[in-house]
């Protein structure tokens, strides 16, 4: 509103309030109010209010997959396995059970509890994609979001104290080649095996299908050693022979033993079959 048309409003008001007795009150408060509505109209020109563009993608789509595809297996197969890629999930003749170990970074079956009896049994093919760039750490919570809801899935975590098997160091000592932090050996270093700690073996073993228990590590040794020659008999020793991995650990002056110790487990309240698209 200009001024002049302030003043004209003015002028109009006072001739039809002159003969009023009340008129100087009156015209004080019409004038102030001229005032607060001509200040509301600059601000509102001079400074427009803020529209914000939608975000392209908010923080829950961000870890849902885009592209879904769930079909029951038809392979006569005993075998399954699921695989994570940057931006997609793919599972072939898998359980529903085996997609919680890369979802939950879940060890072993021994750390999941509950859920129906057909989570160890119907198999699925999934292939699971994303429409923008995503993390193998992305994928795996976008595992958890299909989990939710393409199986319904509900679940929580509980300490339990379960079998598990201690890593401790036998009475010869450890046979391995310590190495150095960038991967070179203490003694040669004309050679470069990739160094593994104490912590990072027993995790290792713990995934081992001749091992149904975590193993804890109890060594108390933090250096990095050249674990190569043992990965190596572990693939081919089994658990119920003469010749397995429980005695073949020894010769690296390692050991296996029985306990009992906590660890968090994945106990699945519900799940449902999911429909197939």
């Amino acid at each position: 509103m200009t001024a002049l048309q302030t003043r004209r409003i003015a002028s109009t008001m006072t001739n039809q309030l002159s003969g009023d007795p009340n008129f100087p009150k009156r015209l004080f408060i019409a004038i102030a109010a001229l005032v607060v509505v001509s200040a509301a109209i600059v601000v509102l020109v001079g400074n427009p209010p803020e529209v914000r563009a939608a975000s392209p993608q908010t923080e829950q789509s961000r870890f849902a997959f885009d592209v879904i595809s769930i079909k029951r297996s038809v392979s006569k197969d005993r075998g399954g396995l699921t695989q994570t890629f940057p931006g997609r999930f793919v599972a072939r003749n898998a359980t529903l059970k085996m997609f919680f170990r890369p979802a939950y970074g879940i060890r072993g079956d021994y750390q999941i509890s509950g859920g129906p009896n057909w989570i160890d049994t119907d198999r699925y093919d999934v292939q699971a994609t994303t429409g923008f760039p995503a993390t193998i750490e992305d994928v795996h919570r976008m595992l958890q979001t299909l989990l939710a809801e393409q199986f319904r899935v509900t679940l929580h975590r509980e300490p339990r104290e379960i079998p598990v098997y201690v890593l401790v160091v036998g009475m010869s000592g450890v046979k391995l080649k310590a190495v150095l932090a960038s991967g070179e050996p203490v003694t040669a270093k004309d050679s470069k095996p990739t160094g593994q700690t104490m912590v990072g073996l027993a995790e290792y073993l713990s995934r081992l299908p001749s091992i149904d228990r975590p193993v804890l590590d109890r060594t108390a040794l933090a250096e990095r050693y050249d674990v190569s020659p043992l990965v190596a008999v572990s693939r081919v020793k089994g658990a119920n022979s003469d010749d397995s991995i429980f005695t073949a650990i020894q010769d690296f002056g390692l050991k296996l033993e029985s306990q009992k110790g906590i660890i968090d487990v994945l106990v699945i309240d519900h799940a449902e079959k999911p429909p197939e698209n």
